[in-house]
């Protein structure tokens, strides 16, 4: 699986995060605060806060990543 962030050229603060090409959702930062939400196309969003960028994107990608193999074994 493949998970991607895209950074908005309109807005510095706002990502736009693709699994396998498809679009997920979006990504807000607010790196003053060290605060970062997931905003996804369908379901709940996934606020993290008191960490730095890299960490959060990579514990979004992880939790993303269960979520998708959960969905998936339900379809199953």
């Amino acid at each position: 699986m493949k998970i991607e962030f895209k950074r908005s050229e309109a807005q510095s603060s706002l990502d736009f995060v693709y699994i396998n090409n498809v679009f997920a959702g979006e990504f807000i930062s607010d790196e003053v605060n060290a605060s970062f939400l997931f905003v996804p196309a369908e379901g709940d969003r996934i606020l993290l806060s008191r960490i730095a960028y890299d960490q959060a994107c990579k514990l979004l990608s992880s939790e993303l990543s269960q979520m998708y193999k959960y969905r998936g074994a339900l379809a199953a």
